[in-house]
């Protein structure tokens, strides 16, 4: 269960910012002023999930660090994170000048760091869309941890930035990526020929997408199911 937002070319290390006439990508940070004890985003509280997610501030760059070279191997089919501490604090430190969002997935039982998710591409009116990207800690991976913090992650995007639209680009091979989006409630839309360019290579994703529309009719059938 990784892969990373697009406008990142298959490497997290840094997003350009673009310029466009009329349209300001400069994006607000909203959980970057957040403490690190804060208890989990505003719409990710939930006493009963297994996961919250939280911001990651220069505190947690040691966890993350150790979580990312940890799962290197894992990952490098389809992404390239940093994994020295170094690294990992500039990728922090500098994500919401960069218009991107971190967030962990930590389970609130033990407090652990079980993955991260990420928002960037931001797009204010009329587009109101992002792209996720994940990466999950290898020893916790096949648990469900990552689809519970996309859910949360879609959520947040949706209820809290006031987006639209979430999109995911994945390569056509990253089958448990893929059934993670699936679980949670993303569709595939078609495929991005040529979408991300990896070792020189342009490569096909699959296009991913979740509408604040498609998470209504979620929370509608899950309200239906518990009354019963």
């Amino acid at each position: 269960m990784v892969w990373g937002c697009a406008s990142l070319g298959g490497e997290i290390t840094a997003v350009e910012p673009t310029q466009s006439a009329g349209l300001d990508l400069k994006i607000h940070d909203p959980v970057s002023q957040v403490p690190p004890a804060e208890s989990g985003l505003q719409s990710a509280r939930n006493d009963s999930a297994r996961v919250r997610l939280y911001p990651l501030h220069n505190t947690d760059a040691a966890e993350t660090s150790e979580m990312l070279a940890r799962s290197a191997d894992f990952h490098r089919d389809w992404v390239t994170y940093p994994t020295s501490l170094d690294q990992v604090a500039a990728f922090i430190a500098r994500s919401a000048d960069d218009g991107m969002l971190i967030l962990g997935i930590r389970r609130p039982s033990d407090n652990i760091l079980v993955g991260i998710v990420t928002l960037c591409r931001i797009a204010r009116e009329p587009w109101l869309t992002a792209e996720c990207g994940a990466a999950v800690d290898v020893r916790h991976r096949g648990k469900g941890y990552m689809a519970e913090g996309m859910r949360l992650l879609v959520r947040f995007a949706i209820d809290e930035l006031g987006l639209h639209r979430v999109e995911a680009l994945v390569r056509p091979e990253n089958v448990r990526s893929a059934h993670m989006l699936t679980s949670a409630g993303f569709r595939i839309e078609g495929i991005a020929r040529g979408a991300v360019r990896i070792q020189d290579s342009w490569v096909d994703h699959v296009r991913w997408a979740i509408t604040a529309e498609d998470l209504a009719i979620i929370r509608r059938d899950a309200l239906v199911e518990e009354r019963g």
